[in-house]
């Protein structure tokens, strides 16, 4: 094993020939706090290290993005290695990464890139990258850029405003709020070598650097900051005393002085070098990066386990806040009394609540179509509100930072109010008024069937045009074929009710002199040809669900973070029916040539079935296929030049029920 320490510590170009002499003295000392961790379990990502260097992963969609050297690529002469690019690996149900890819063609230049970090939304990142000038010495020092997520790859490149062609700036972490970015850098006024910055930004763009002080930064290299979402700063420092080259530590940013580091003892460190260390939310799981002897090759990634977390008492819990939450008349601003609130917190599966809120609901797609789709659907029955407003309107509870909530509001003679509120930043107590409007109207309900068969039509999309003033509403028919709208009275309405394999019919409604505030309307339509066999109340072996919101980016494998959302609802279904097994077919559009397209195809497919298995998914449930182009299911054929949106339609995956020997009942669902 080689030292490879130093050459880290300068990251790729060897800044020590740039670095700035120490031109703030340590006036104190740091106050080192050791932890072991006795019930740690590490393992060697053995999938994706090779004899070459390894190192900095951080947490993206699926997987994890890398920096590693590429052999037999072009060498860089400053540091004699080959210039580093950013990888891609999707994540095993264990957390064990494997297949890695280019991570970007726009991002991966011929020079360097390195350490990256992502927003919240991950639609946006932040990574290293060499300058595109050379400085007063000849040399290309490495500055931090940011792009921006465009339909396929990544765009809007651009250099952060704090970088300099004298010094370094690099390896960014940005926090969960994104109005912190930290980093490492050797500019002018430092404490020697490199030290940990950060910079805030309050809307209008980025603040100027500040160094976190002695506590954290010496007169050696502290680099690669990872900024985790309880607020625990991990980095690499060769200037604290640890066992050997650069060692892990970690300080709490929530203090508000900064007055002691936490060493993360073993086996987080060794004698060789540490650095790199990222961390799940839960604090259970992560990676680092160490040059340790018994590794595979000069760097190599770790995973670690840590049932207990990393820190047990010691670690920053989410803080909470007070919040008052004020329900007001929307019209004059009065308070109202007695009205409930429900609060429900963004949970990991990026549903509202707990998810026993929610149904998991079959819905076929339209009367001609044997092919079902699924999702998740709120409850309607939500019992009682967790609140309901005292006799000024309101209520008080404590909310927690950095998380987003949704309210529901209700109220007897007003209109339901849903409010979505996130906590990220908001000032302490927080303020939050939620206005409700009087209702002034006629509740108009009704339930639109089949008139063949009796059965509910979910979907059905109903205009109402107003002969009073020519304005048009649109409504559908929920889950058991109900719609439901509150018609301002006194006039008159034409409703024209549409569904694919149906006639169109128009009736008309009036709220004139009525004398109650509920009008019951009911509708029944008429197929244009024979219903299909699905078209029924049962799911069965041979039925299709289509999964069209699973979305992958041009010419990657990888699901969009966020865009899983049908998969977790596929994850409850089956989970809810343990006989059930699957066939998980993966289209493509027909952009690039057909093996290609298939290859990749194929790769999506297993791409989605892990993702089920990391669910809790026996995998031996489903098996996964490639179909690549040769179902394409619009014009979008090869030549023919289509908008992102029409190419997004061929990308889909498919769902064909092998067995079930349960009885499933298909569960309709409004949108």
């Amino acid at each position: 094993m080689q030292k490879v320490y130093l050459f880290l510590a300068l990251f790729f170009l060897g800044n020590m020939l740039l670095a700035q002499e120490a031109t703030t003295s340590v006036t104190t000392e740091s106050v080192i706090k050791e932890v072991t961790h006795p019930e740690v379990k590490t393992q060697n990502t053995f999938r994706i290290n090779s004899k070459q260097f390894e190192f900095s992963p951080t947490y993206y969609q699926n997987g994890i993005v890398y920096v590693r050297d590429v052999e037999n690529a072009k060498i860089d002469g400053n540091i004699g290695v080959s210039f580093f690019e950013l990888f891609y690996a999707e994540l095993d149900g264990e957390g064990m990464p494997s297949s890695p890819q280019p991570f970007s063609t726009k991002v991966n230049s011929p020079t360097h890139e390195g350490p990256i970090s992502f927003n919240f939304t991950e639609d946006a990142i932040f990574y290293t990258s060499n300058s595109d000038k050379t400085n007063s010495k000849g040399k290309k020092t490495m500055k931090i850029f940011q792009a921006q997520k465009g339909s396929e790859e990544w765009e809007n490149r651009t250099e952060l405003p704090f970088n300099g062609e004298e010094f370094h700036t690099m390896h960014p972490s940005l926090a969960a709020t994104g109005m912190k970015l930290f980093f490492a850098s050797n500019r002018p006024g430092g404490y020697g070598g490199t030290d940990i910055y950060y910079v805030e930004n309050f809307g209008s763009g980025w603040g100027e650097p500040i160094n976190l002080g002695p506590t954290v930064n010496t007169n050696k290299n502290e680099a690669f900051p990872h900024i985790h979402e309880s607020g625990m700063l991990f980095f690499a420092s060769e200037g604290h005393q640890g066992l050997g080259g650069y060692d892990l530590y970690a300080v709490n940013t929530f203090e508000r002085d900064l007055n002691e580091i936490i060493h993360l003892g073993t086996p987080f460190n060794s004698e060789k070098a540490d650095f790199g260390l990222i961390l799940n939310p839960t604090g259970t799981q992560g990676y680092f990066t160490s040059s340790r002897n018994g590794g595979i090759g000069q760097d190599d990634i770790y995973l670690f386990d840590a049932p207990n977390g990393i820190f047990s008492t010691t670690v920053a819990t989410p803080a909470k806040s007070p919040a008052n939450i004020l329900v007001v008349n929307e019209i004059n601003g009065e308070i109202i009394p007695d009205a409930g609130v429900y609060v429900f917190e963004k949970n990991e599966s990026g549903l509202f609540g707990e998810d026993n809120l929610y149904d998991v609901v079959l819905e076929t797609k339209d009367a001609d179509s044997e092919e079902m789709e699924v999702r998740f659907v709120m409850k309607k029955d939500l019992g009682q509100p967790h609140f309901y407003t005292n006799q000024e309107g309101l209520i008080t509870t404590e909310l927690a930072t950095n998380q987003e909530y949704l309210f529901l509001v209700t109220k007897k003679g007003y209109a339901n109010k849903e409010v979505h509120y996130s906590t990220f930043d908001q000032p302490s107590p927080m303020k939050i008024a939620i206005p409700l409007m009087t209702k002034t109207c006629t509740n108009v309900s009704g339930i639109v069937r089949n008139e063949r068969t009796g059965t509910v039509i979910p979907n059905v999309q109903i205009s109402i045009k107003s002969a009073c003033d020519g304005t048009m509403q649109n409504v559908s028919t929920n889950g058991v074929g109900k719609y439901e709208y509150c018609l301002p009275s006194g006039c008159e309405y034409d409703l024209v009710v549409e569904k694919s394999g149906f006639l169109r019919q128009g009736l008309s409604v009036s709220t004139k002199n009525l004398t109650q505030s509920e009008l019951q309307k009911d509708i029944t339509l008429s197929p244009e040809k024979d219903q299909p066999k699905y078209a029924g109340n049962t799911l069965e072996e041979g039925s299709t669900i289509v999964l069209e919101n699973i979305y992958y980016d041009f010419n990657k494998s990888a699901i969009r973070a966020g865009a899983a959302e049908e998969l977790d609802a596929l994850v409850t279904l089956m989970l809810q029916y343990p006989s059930m097994e699957i066939e998980l077919t993966a289209h493509t559009d027909a952009r690039g040539d057909n093996a290609y397209n298939r290859a990749l195809s194929r790769e999506r497919a297993h791409s989605a079935k892990a993702y089920l298995s990391r669910k809790g998914i026996d995998v031996t449930r489903i098996q996964a296929f490639g179909m690549g182009e040769v179902a394409i299911r619009n014009h979008c054929t090869n030549g023919v030049k289509c908008s992102d949106e029409e190419h997004q339609y061929n990308r889909r995956t498919e769902v064909r029920v092998t067995k079930l020997s349960e009885n499933v009942g298909v569960r309709y669902s409004g949108k």
